[in-house]
């Protein structure tokens, strides 16, 4: 984390302390003092005795300190630490910052399930940004057993306070139809509600839906500057959409294309761009109701940072053709490019390492019609 929660600095300026005497308050209050005036040695030498001492607020911000290296060497174990102490004093920023250390395993062995136990006892003191990443954990399964509704309800409470991160996860629920009516004109409002507090997947997801005309009238210009915003904040599908968006032709929204097909081994294959990071070939098969990938090459996607968590779509079955039904992990391709026709999240199941990259219906039913001209090898595409 790299920002100190106003919850907690708020706390430190007032006057009140719940247990302290006044001498502590004092000292509180000097430690914000000087932790505002950049001044992180003297803040640390304040806060630490404090801690020593049970004070939780004081707990707190030495942690924040050591997981920041602000005044001290940077040392997470160390911050997880004081963390845990002031979260078992029920202080909601602690909770959260500890929970966010194993969700992501920073100065922790990775574990969702304290993720969620501590985010839920943050989020349920009402802390907006725990709301919404119990929200997202919820959504996922990762720790707590998959429930839509419950996140929805975590996402709109976090929005209700103007958290951003809460405002965008609703807007995708929305958007997807997940634990709530889809409902696209909502999911846009959320989207720029978010995306003018800055936050990066916000201004990437609006840009999908102005770009896809999905809630109001497809404005590639206002996707093209909404995908330049969030790639200069680091968003990593940012930069593959403006690449794409960059390379666009205009083919891509009028007129029929004509992609070149390969044989091999018996088949009809095609290049196919992923997230605009990964091109491979994809076998044409009409008969599959999904794009499917093998789980290797998600793994590849899920390291260069174009597949995230939120992507995770959760669980289908798929009758194969003998009649034999099996479960299969789904996620959302953001983007799937073959030759100059692109389509926007698109459904795709996980098969194992061994299986063939399969072009389904998830991608070739989006188009008005498609064909196989089979005497020169070539895919019709028209119109979307």
């Amino acid at each position: 984390m790299a920002r100190l929660g106003v919850f907690v600095l708020v706390a430190l300026l007032s006057a009140a302390c719940v247990s302290s005497p006044a001498e502590q308050e004092r000292a509180l209050k000097r430690g914000a003092d000087l932790y505002i005036a950049q001044d992180y040695t003297g803040a640390m030498q304040v806060f630490r005795p404090l801690a020593e001492q049970g004070n939780a607020k004081a707990r707190h911000m030495v942690g924040y300190l050591y997981e920041n290296g602000m005044g001290v060497s940077s040392d997470l174990a160390e911050a997880a630490r004081w963390y845990g102490l002031a979260a078992d004093q029920g202080d909601a920023e602690s909770q959260f910052a500890l929970g966010y250390m194993h969700h992501y395993g920073r100065g922790v062995p990775q574990d969702y399930q304290a993720a969620a136990r501590l985010y839920r006892a943050a989020a349920e003191s009402g802390y907006a940004l725990a709301q919404a990443n119990y929200g997202f954990l919820l959504a996922l399964g990762r720790g707590v057993p998959r429930d839509d509704r419950e996140a929805v309800r975590q996402f709109q409470l976090s929005a209700a306070q103007g958290e951003a991160q809460g405002r965008n996860n609703l807007g995708t629920m929305l958007r997807d139809g997940r634990g709530v009516a889809r409902n696209d004109a909502e999911a846009l409002r959320l989207y720029r509600l978010a995306a003018g507090q800055g936050y990066a997947l916000a201004l990437n997801n609006l840009g999908q839906m102005l770009e896809a005309g999905r809630g109001a009238a497809p404005d590639r210009a206002e996707a093209l500057r909404l995908y330049r915003l969030a790639a200069e904040k680091g968003e990593a599908a940012a930069r593959a959409n403006l690449q794409r968006l960059q390379t666009t032709t205009a083919q891509q929204t009028s007129g029929n294309s004509e992609v070149q097909l390969k044989r091999s081994a018996g088949t009809l294959t095609v290049a196919a761009l992923i997230n605009g990071a990964l091109t491979l070939d994809f076998t044409l098969d009409s008969g599959a109701s999904d794009v499917s990938v093998p789980a290797d090459v998600l793994l590849t996607l899920m390291r260069t940072g174009t597949v995230r968590e939120e992507d995770f779509l959760g669980q289908r079955s798929y009758r194969l053709a003998d009649g034999t039904v099996v479960p299969s992990h789904t996620f959302r391709i953001r983007s799937l490019r073959v030759g100059e026709r692109v389509v926007l999240n698109v459904t795709a199941s996980v098969s194992d390492v061994r299986g063939p990259l399969l072009l389904g219906q998830s991608f070739l039913g989006r188009f008005r019609s498609w064909s196989v001209d089979n005497q020169r090898q070539m895919l019709l595409l028209s119109e979307q």
